[in-house]
């Protein structure tokens, strides 16, 4: 696992809270009931210490301390539960914003994956359609003879059209012996 947690990492971390959350909430529950139930037995021996002498007055008074203080943690609990909600919507605010997010992710990752598949398909066209360095060196080799050997063929032509026009007597020997030498295929006779 790399350094940075990942997205799926993240929401599975904050279902975890959110499972978390829900037991804590039910705990809640369980301690309210707990404490409905304290209530109606405080209320119960309430009526019977009505009874009792002053002894019993004084127990009385401190089970009214404990009805306080049971009213207290009862609305410290409400107070708790509040609290846990407005957590729980924020974390499934958090939730959306990363799934959203997600999505979008999702979707450019999808784009560019849909470019590299298309460059790849370009790819394999240009190589399948490209000559390779061998094949163009080769032609290029061939196209060259073919070129010289046009010349060759030219050059003859021209050779037997100057000693012709020296055997009409239209070029002078000499001129005839200076334009033979001339590139590309020098006539040395």
């Amino acid at each position: 696992m790399s350094g940075k947690p990942t997205i799926q990492n993240v929401l599975d971390n904050l279902k975890d809270v959110l499972d978390n959350l829900k037991d804590v909430r039910a705990d809640i529950r369980d301690v309210r009931e707990d404490t409905q139930d304290l209530r109606k037995d405080n209320q119960g021996l309430h009526k019977g210490f009505q009874d009792l002498s002053k002894d019993n007055q004084s127990l009385h008074k401190g089970f009214e301390e404990l009805h306080k203080d049971n009213q207290s943690l009862h609305k410290g609990f409400e107070e708790l539960r509040k609290d846990n909600q407005s957590l729980h919507e924020n974390i499934q605010d958090v939730i959306e914003v990363i799934g959203e997010f997600s999505k979008n992710v999702d979707q450019r990752f999808d784009h560019l994956e849909g470019d590299v598949n298309v460059l790849k398909q370009d790819v394999r066209v240009i190589k399948n359609t490209m000559a390779s360095k061998d094949y163009m060196e080769e032609k290029i080799t061939d196209l060259r003879g073919d070129l010289v050997t046009l010349s060759r063929k030219g050059n003859r032509k021209f050779e037997a059209a100057i000693h012709e026009l020296v055997l009409e007597g239209n070029l002078k020997p000499s001129a005839a012996k200076e334009i033979l030498s001339l590139e590309p295929f020098p006539s040395l006779g």
